[in-house]
């Protein structure tokens, strides 16, 4: 989760549906951040990030009794200052994370902003379709801390590497850390496209050496010999009249010469 995102999820837990409740009954507010190990299914404040998101509670809908969907919109990065024993849920004291104040742009925050801007692009001609509109807002992006912040939200990428991205005050660093980690997401992800083709090809390969091996079969039984030919003549014949592919054709002719 980042400032200014919106997001949408499942509640599920006992204790995290009561601090949606507590929430929703005081100012709306939530304090949001990730586990250090999505395993633990009871965590405690050791548990999780001490860096996260203050969030107004937007909605909440009790699909049954089991879950609940939430849509909250991020506000301003905090951390927990304490935690205050709770039985219900996880309760702490938070105060805002890093530099609140707008920071002028520098001659490197406006190149960084470019190279991630052409980063992104390259990413999503790898990446499961996003929503068209992405693009333009990045492209309508001018101030460097929610360009990187709209950025990672829209990313696959580690929980770790979030965070440090979420962690990360100095703007030009939090552009740095996220380019650097986009940067080698695209580079696996190539490779990953590499691997899926060259298996395709083999695949596809594969397939056509069993049709072309099947064709010879239909024009052996055809002519009424389940052997060997011995007239190459009338087999370039057949496969002639059977009017196929060209690619298919010129596969059969160059088999029936061996």
């Amino acid at each position: 989760m980042f400032p200014k995102m919106m997001l949408n999820f499942d509640v599920n837990r006992a204790r995290s549906k009561s601090a949606v409740d507590m929430a929703v009954e005081g100012e709306q507010l939530i304090f949001v951040t990730a586990q250090m190990d999505a395993g633990v299914n009871e965590p405690t404040v050791n548990d999780i990030f001490k860096v996260g998101v203050v969030c107004r509670i937007k909605q909440v809908v009790k699909e049954d009794r089991k879950a609940t969907r939430v849509v909250i919109e991020g506000l301003w990065r905090g951390a927990i200052v304490e935690s205050v024993p709770n039985d219900s849920c996880l309760y702490a004291a938070i105060e805002p994370f890093g530099n609140t104040r707008k920071q002028s742009l520098t001659t490197r925050d406006i190149a960084l902003m470019r190279s991630l801007k052409a980063t992104f692009e390259r990413y999503i001609e790898l990446a499961p379709k996003l929503p068209a509109d992405i693009l333009f807002k990045i492209g309508m992006a001018t101030e460097p801390g929610e360009l990187a912040d709209f950025v990672a939200s829209n990313v696959m990428l580690d929980v770790e590497i979030k965070q440090m991205i979420l962690e990360t005050v100095n703007l030009s660093d939090r552009l740095e850390v996220l380019i650097d980690a986009m940067q080698n997401e695209i580079f696996i992800m190539s490779v990953e496209q590499d691997i899926m083709e060259k298996a395709k090809e083999r695949i596809d390969q594969s397939q056509r050496d069993y049709y072309l091996r099947e064709q010879m079969n239909v024009i052996r039984d055809e002519l009424g010999d389940g052997g060997e030919f011995n007239d190459i003549d009338e087999l370039r014949k057949k496969i002639a009249e059977m009017k196929l592919p060209e690619e298919i054709e010129k596969a059969l002719m160059k088999e029936c010469s061996r």
